[in-house]
C-alpha cells in the first residue's frame, strides 16, 4: 500500500480481511468434501450399473460424469485458491505494519501468515528426491485428487464400452453357431457333432451363453447334446445345472420340441 495503515482502522481493516480469508477457506474445503460425496455416490451407482450388460451404458455416462465434475471443481478450486491467496497477502501486508521485532530473519511468532509464508519457501526447497520430504501443500494434494479421479473417469467409461462391444460380438457370435445347428437334426449329427477344435469352441460358446439366460442357447445346446455319444457326450457340460437355474426358460424350450420333451422330460417334471 502507498499510505501506511491507521492505527484507528487496522483492526477493522483485520478483521474485514480475515472474514474474507475464512470465508473462501471453508468455502474451499467444502466444495472439495462436497466433490468426494458426489464422486462416492456416482461410483457407487456405477457399480451397480455394470452389474448387468442392459444398464453397462450407464456405466459409460457416470464414467465421463466424473471425469467432467473433476474438471468443473478443479476449476472452482483454482479460483477459490486464488482468492485465499489474495486475503493472505492482505493479511501479512497488515502484519508488516505492526511494531513486533523479527529474530534472525524469522518472522515474530505472531505474524502467523508471514512466518507461514517463509517456512514454505524454506520446505520447497528441501530434499526433492525423498517424497516424504517434498512439500505437499492443500494446492498440489487437491490437484492430484482431481487428477486421479479424472483418470479413473475415463477409464471408468472405457471399460463399460469394451464390454458392450464384446457383448454384441458375443451375441452375433452365438447366433451364428445357432443358426449353425439349426439344420435337420440327422444333418447335425453327421455333419456337426464330431470330437474337434471347432465342435468343442462353438459349445463353449452355448454353454457360456446358456448360462446367462440365452434361451436359443438353451435350446440348441440340448439338441446338440441330445445327438451326442461316445467320447463327445463325456465331455459335454452339465446340462441340468443351466436347466435348474433357469426352470421357466428351459420348461420352454423342452416343451416346444418333441425330441428335447421325449428326452429331458423328466428334469422339468
Amino acid at each position: 500500500m502507498d499510505e501506511p495503515i491507521k492505527d484507528e482502522d487496522i483492526n477493522d481493516y483485520r478483521q474485514y480481511v480475515w472474514d474474507y480469508f475464512h470465508y473462501h477457506a471453508s468455502q474451499r474445503l467444502t466444495t472439495f468434501n462436497f466433490y468426494i460425496i458426489i464422486c462416492s455416490l456416482m461410483a457407487t451407482a456405477y457399480f451397480t450399473a455394470l452389474k448387468d450388460v442392459r444398464t453397462a451404458h450407464l456405466g459409460i455416462v457416470l464414467g465421463l460424469l466424473i471425469l467432467l465434475l473433476s474438471f468443473i471443481f478443479w476449476k472452482l478450486d483454482i479460483r477459490n485458491r486464488q482468492m485465499i491467496e489474495n486475503a493472505e497477502e492482505a493479511l501479512k501486508c497488515i502484519e508488516s505494519e505492526n511494531t513486533l521485532q523479527d529474530t534472525n530473519e524469522e518472522p515474530h511468532v505472531l505474524k502467523i501468515f508471514t512466518r507461514d509464508k517463509r517456512q514454505t519457501d524454506i520446505a520447497k526447497k528441501g530434499k526433492r528426491y525423498l517424497i516424504c520430504k517434498i512439500h505437499w501443500g492443500y494446492a498440489k494434494c487437491f490437484n492430484w485428487v482431481f487428477f486421479v479421479f479424472g483418470i479413473l473417469g475415463i477409464l471408468a467409461a472405457l471399460y463399460p464400452t469394451k464390454k458392450l462391444l464384446y457383448a454384441e460380438y458375443t451375441q452375433f457370435k452365438i447366433a451364428a453357431v445357432v443358426e449353425k445347428y439349426s439344420s435337420p437334426p440327422d444333418q447335425c449329427c453327421w455333419n456337426l457333432i464330431a470330437d474337434t477344435h471347432e465342435f468343442w469352441r462353438d459349445v463353449d460358446a452355448l454353454h457360456s451363453a446358456s448360462l446367462g439366460g440365452d434361451p436359443d442357447a438353451i435350446r440348441t445346446i440340448l439338441v446338440i447334446e441330445a445327438f451326442t455319444d461316445g467320447a463327445v457326450s463325456e465331455r459335454m457340460p452339465n446340462l441340468l445345472r443351466i436347466v435348474k437355474k433357469y426352470p421357466k426358460i428351459a420348461k420352454q424350450v423342452i416343451c416346444g420340441d418333441d425330441r428335447l420333451k421325449k428326452k429331458y422330460s423328466h428334469w422339468i417334471e
